[in-house]
């Protein structure tokens, strides 16, 4: 990994690829190398092996909450969406009430466009972590997605009357009623 890291400052991505390739073949829980070794995958538009070594580390995954947190976080920050969806639902089997979990899960789905999915993670997140303001403004989001405005209002209101976030109570004003 140290000739790995030694290439990247070189501009040397083949020899990175190549060693970090190396190196992730010897096992063990590498996620800051997967995560090094997606992103050049990326760059060099190797899309389907980047893809791939998403979900072999995604089922690889050790049982740790905090190791499957950070794996999700990475392939999230890399916006490889359907992989880091499927990576935050791994952390959830490991930690049920992690409310990054649920967040990330509703505004995955929201993003891609399902809005009914998005509100029901929203709400299973709600129920596993009440206080979190993210979980009704993604709830609400996804209620208006649907065209629920009212409901959305509703969402909104419910979560300002258990929690005081200025976000949400910005979201809550902005909501109209029609």
């Amino acid at each position: 990994f140290l000739k790995a890291d030694l290439a990247d400052r070189l501009k040397d991505s083949a020899l990175a690829t190549s060693s970090l390739e190396r190196g992730l073949v010897l096992g063990g829980t590498h996620n800051k190398e997967v995560g090094f070794l997606i992103r050049l995958y990326l760059a060099n538009n190797q899309q389907e092996k980047a893809v791939t070594l998403a979900q072999q580390s995604i089922a690889g995954l050790p049982p740790d909450a905090v190791v499957r947190e950070e794996f999700a976080a990475i392939l999230d920050d890399l916006q490889l969406g359907s992989n880091a969806l499927a990576a935050w639902k791994r952390v959830l089997e490991a930690k049920p009430d992690s409310e990054r979990a649920h967040y990330r899960i509703a505004r995955l789905l929201l993003e891609s466009g399902d809005a009914s999915s998005a509100e029901q993670a929203a709400k299973e997140g709600i129920e596993a972590a009440p206080k979190s303001a993210e979980l009704y403004i993604v709830e609400a989001d996804a209620l208006k997605k649907e065209g629920q405005m009212y409901g959305a209002r509703r969402a909104l209101e419910e979560g300002a009357s258990v929690v005081a976030d200025p976000a949400l109570l910005a979201h809550l004003a902005g909501t109209e009623d029609t």
